[in-house]
């Protein structure tokens, strides 16, 4: 048994053994902490997760497509080779985060802040790119932007 605590002080219970590969597809856990918690490859798909905490989780290659991450947190995590296709990121931080070789293909990223994210090999073919914070962000060649966006060259490692 696996329990989710929530900010709000809502406890949810879910039969399972692990958070690894788990399926939260299309699950309600709105301001859910998830702070630190290894969950390698589970999939969010079009979950409600606003206002969620991921700071310092291990995410990589998890599944957040047309998930609902207004203002979720992703602090330091490890996002590496993670899906956001067609989320929601509006006002999602993502400061320090390892996005290297993430896609966020259609994502709205309004708002959201990428403050030193590493983000080399990433897809960030997003909506609303320029309302977004990537001061200090790392990129390379293989980091692939929406046409017509350039980032500062300040930026490039």
């Amino acid at each position: 048994m696996i329990t989710i605590t929530c900010q709000t002080g809502e406890i949810i219970e879910l039969s399972l053994d692990s958070l690894e590969s788990a399926d939260f597809s299309r699950m309600a856990l709105h301001r859910a902490i998830f702070t630190n918690k290894k969950m390698v490859g589970a999939s969010f798909e079009s979950a409600d997760l606003r206002g969620a905490l991921f700071d310092m989780a291990d995410v990589k290659s998890c599944d957040f497509s047309r998930a609902r991450l207004m203002n979720a947190v992703f602090v330091q995590a490890d996002l590496r080779r993670a899906g956001f296709r067609g989320s929601g990121l509006i006002g999602a931080n993502f400061d320090g985060a390892d996005l290297r070789g993430a896609d966020l293909t259609g994502a709205d990223i309004a708002f959201a802040t990428f403050k030193g994210a590493d983000a080399r090999g990433a897809t960030l073919l997003c909506e609303r790119l320029t309302e977004a914070d990537m001061s200090e962000m790392i990129y390379d060649r293989s980091t692939i932007f929406s046409e017509g966006f350039e980032p500062p060259l300040s930026l490039n490692r």
